[in-house]
């Protein structure tokens, strides 16, 4: 009973982990190209998680606030808009643009190369909802 109860802790544990892209690989296309996808594509599901993206977009400036939840991981994580649509952002976990700060956003586009993560952001009504967000791999 307790090999059972162990196995099954596990299991949950390694489910958790690749829904928030922990210790998955990431997957560049067969060219080893990471996808180029845009914002408001990666917030639709279109790159799964652990999958190598390329995005371009702007950062949103620090003191506004226009992706789904708080930041991710830590309170460096920033936000990037798409260059074209500016309704919806998505969150950034790594380094930030140069010309991104408090009182402006990047004045231009920036692409950056990340891997798309997944976790759950809390509800008032106590369900969880899930968030696409991305970490930086690396800089261009």
């Amino acid at each position: 009973m307790r090999v059972l109860i162990l196995a099954f802790g596990a299991a949950v544990l390694a489910a958790c982990a690749r829904s928030q892209g922990i210790g998955s690989p990431a997957h560049d296309t067969p060219e080893g190209t990471p996808l180029s996808r845009d914002v408001h594509e990666i917030l639709a599901g279109a790159a799964g998680v652990g999958v190598a993206v390329s995005v371009k977009g702007t950062c949103v400036r620090i003191d506004e606030k226009v992706a789904f939840g708080a930041a991710p991981l830590t309170r460096s994580d920033w936000q990037m808009r798409d260059a074209v649509q500016t309704t919806q952002a998505i969150w950034v976990v790594g380094e930030r643009p140069t010309d991104c700060g408090y009182d402006k956003g990047s004045e231009a586009p920036v692409t950056i190369r990340a891997v798309v993560a997944r976790d759950t952001v809390g509800s008032l009504t106590g369900t969880a909802v899930p968030r696409w967000y991305l970490r930086r791999a690396a800089r261009e």
